[in-house]
């Protein structure tokens, strides 16, 4: 009596050659999913630094009485003085500093590449308004997770209608 108590030479090969494709497969899956999630997480992070550092901006500008002559409008990096609040680029962060006080990172996790300020005024019969419209672009990451973004926002001065 013959009793078959093992696997022939192909069988072997076809069982190898479906388990490496397998395998291949899998990790392609893998390294794509890690890939993917690197970029979400990039992704969010600028979204939540720029939506963060936007309303702080707009809040700033809602809540002065007026803009200060030392600001830069129109040219790359701006500058913006409202009230007793300082709000600059140093660097590739971009920093809030409130009367003589240390100087606050409102982009610390990513990279502020742009900071542009733009001032505008209304004249009527009954009153003035100054109209300041901000423009940020944020960056992280690197390499193929290099992302950027823009944030824009624009606020009138309360105290100047």
């Amino acid at each position: 009596m013959n009793h078959n108590r093992g696997y022939t030479i192909l069988e072997l090969l076809i069982y190898t050659a479906l388990l490496a494709l397998l395998l291949a497969v899998s990790s392609a899956s893998a390294i794509s999913l890690y890939r993917l999630f690197g970029v979400t997480r990039i992704e969010r992070q600028i979204a939540l630094e720029g939506d963060t550092a936007m309303e702080v901006i707009i809040r700033d500008i809602r809540n002065a009485t007026s803009t200060n002559v030392s600001s830069v409008f129109g040219s790359h990096p701006g500058t913006l003085v409202v009230g007793d609040v300082r709000l600059f680029l140093s660097g590739a962060t971009l920093q809030r500093s409130v009367g003589a006080g240390a100087a606050d990172d409102l982009t610390a996790k990513t990279r502020a590449t742009n900071f542009l300020v733009y001032y505008a005024t209304s004249t009527s019969f009954s009153n003035n308004a100054e109209i300041i419209t901000v423009r940020v672009t944020l960056e992280a990451g690197r390499g193929f997770a290099e992302r950027s973004r823009n944030f824009f926002g624009s606020a009138v001065v309360r105290g100047s209608y």
